[in-house]
């Protein structure tokens, strides 16, 4: 769903929340909600690995979330006003919710709202005073509160709003974490940009995605002292890249454009760019500064995979998130990664591979988002890909992408399992399966880079990260592109894919006695002369 920001803005007055009141003019577009042509919007759109997830009838253009959040009863009390536009005439939409956050009021384009909550597929269901028409601008504000808890993963992942009375919180997204906390459209196709108010106890920081615009204290309140930070994001973002960390923070912000109150920093090669750090206090002293050092060569990394891909770093901040709370994994959240502390700060020393790999789904993921879950290899295997190209040109894993390929194609000391087809994961907990995504999805990548040749495979990648920029794309996509790119070999190509990308191979044979095949066939070194032979059978 892919969205103008600019039209949008233009369309649309900024709103004045005061008190939980919204202040709004008349909005063009609504009609009775009688009328035969409004219908609802869908409550799913259908993703083959979270049926449930995303709602259609409308297309967010910005989400402004007021948050506060006490620390010791995991209360958050909110406010979400989210500006959308219809995209057919609605009578009735929804928003993803968990069933924790009791919804207390809802309004749409500033009238009160009925709704009613599907606690089961995590839903909360809207009927405005007035039908919307199709291209109308819609503003909903939604009132409510909840305890947070972690969602119940289907992955190895915690998801949601994962809390602890003294550290803090840390919002982990990925894949559907975000209606742990927030009403959203939960489907990584549709971006949006944030405004973020996290209101917290005093001696907490709070840090979100974009660029920290205000920083307030409430000196009046002597016995429940709290502090409010804003953050604000002008690059359309998924709800799963969206960041919310609260914690007793080592907050290192470096911003030129305020030269009188902080220290300028190069962020690319192309332009000065906000840089933030927020460290957990609770690691010692030199585990602080082996932290701080090491997300200090966020620029360079960055800077090191423009030139590669020609393309420059797409986001208006940049740094990292260090956490307290161990949720799984690391998270590319959008321009600002979310790291637990045991990979970042490792009893070995830093872990500088982790950050160039988060840092490469900047443009792999972020920047060029799967369009749906299936498609989640394109993120991952390109990213695992680009720290393969960045470790090779230095000291920290200084081995040749074809060598990375090969120990995954052909080293019988250490065999993959190929059962998980990148493309087509079989369920949930397949997004995250070490082989399948993690090493043949980048060696297919790499497999592509050898038949292509460099210079023509950079290109590719050039032209794929600028004409999906800040929007999302599937692996058809993709598989068309190689072959716009190839024409003369397309068949070869749809072998290749068919046998990389889509096929699951047995850990034994199919039958007793048939030939065992355990992985493609078809490689970069037998790409032109490849003959599949199991074909020529039938």
């Amino acid at each position: 769903m892919a969205f103008s920001v600019c039209s949008f803005r233009a369309a649309c007055r900024v709103s004045v929340v005061v008190a939980g009141v919204v202040l709004l003019g008349s909005c063009a577009g609504a009609a009775a909600a009688t009328s035969p042509d409004f219908r609802p919007g869908a409550r799913s759109l259908g993703d083959s690995l979270f049926p449930t997830i995303g709602n259609g009838g409308y297309d967010v253009g910005h989400y402004d979330l007021d948050l506060d959040y006490s620390v010791a009863t995991k209360r958050l009390k909110a406010t979400a006003t989210i500006d959308a536009v219809a995209t057919q005439d609605l009578s009735r939409f929804s928003f993803d919710l968990t069933r924790w956050n009791t919804v207390r009021r809802v309004s749409v384009n500033g009238q009160p709202a009925t709704f009613t909550t599907d606690a089961k597929r995590s839903k909360v269901l809207i009927t405005p005073s007035r039908g919307i028409r199709d291209g109308a601008r819609v503003r909903s504000v939604v009132q409510y509160e909840g305890v947070q808890r972690p969602l119940p993963g289907k992955t190895i992942l915690k998801e949601g709003w994962i809390p602890n009375a003294k550290a803090g919180a840390v919002a982990v997204n990925q894949p559907a974490g975000a209606m742990g906390w927030y009403p959203n459209n939960n489907v990584p196709s549709d971006k949006a940009t944030y405004t973020t108010r996290i209101t917290v106890p005093r001696g907490y920081s709070a840090i979100a995605t974009g660029v920290l615009t205000d920083r307030r204290h409430d000196a009046r309140n002597t016995r429940n002292p709290r502090s409010t930070f804003v953050w604000k994001s002008t690059d359309p973002t998924s709800t799963y890249l969206v960041s919310v960390a609260v914690g007793r923070f080592d907050v290192n912000s470096l911003n030129p454009a305020r030269p009188k109150k902080t220290a300028p920093v190069a962020g690319s090669r192309n332009r000065p760019l906000p840089f933030y750090t927020a460290i957990t206090s609770a690691l010692p002293a030199k585990g602080k500064a082996r932290s701080a050092a090491t997300l200090g060569q966020s620029s360079g990394i960055v800077d090191f995979y423009s030139a590669y891909y020609g393309v420059r770093y797409p986001f208006t901040s940049l740094g990292g998130i260090v956490t307290l709370q161990s949720f799984g994994l690391n998270l590319e959240t959008q321009g600002k990664p979310t790291y637990a502390v045991t990979t970042i700060d490792r009893d070995s020393g830093p872990w500088i591979g982790v950050v160039a790999h988060e840092l490469a789904h900047q443009f792999f993921g972020n920047l060029v988002t799967p369009a749906r879950w299936r498609d989640m290899w394109l993120s991952e295997g390109m990213s695992i890909f680009s720290e393969w190209v960045w470790s090779s040109t230095g000291t920290f894993f200084p081995i040749p992408t074809r060598d990375q390929y090969l120990d995954v194609y052909a080293n019988p000391a250490y065999p993959i399992s190929w059962r998980v087809p990148p493309a087509d994961p079989a369920r949930p907990e397949d997004l995250f399966d070490g082989d399948g995504m993690y090493r043949r999805a980048p060696a297919t990548i790499e497999a592509i880079r050898q038949v292509l040749g460099d210079a023509t495979f950079k290109a590719m990648m050039r032209r794929w990260l600028t004409e999906h920029a800040y929007g999302s794309a599937t692996t058809e996509q993709f598989i068309a592109l190689v072959k716009q790119t190839d024409p003369a070999r397309a068949g070869r190509w749809t072998e290749f894919f068919r046998q990389w990308l889509y096929t699951s191979y047995p850990t034994a044979p199919l039958s007793p006695g048939a030939p065992r095949v355990d992985k493609p066939q078809i490689n970069a070194d037998n790409f032109d002369t490849y003959i599949d032979t199991a074909a020529l059978r039938r």
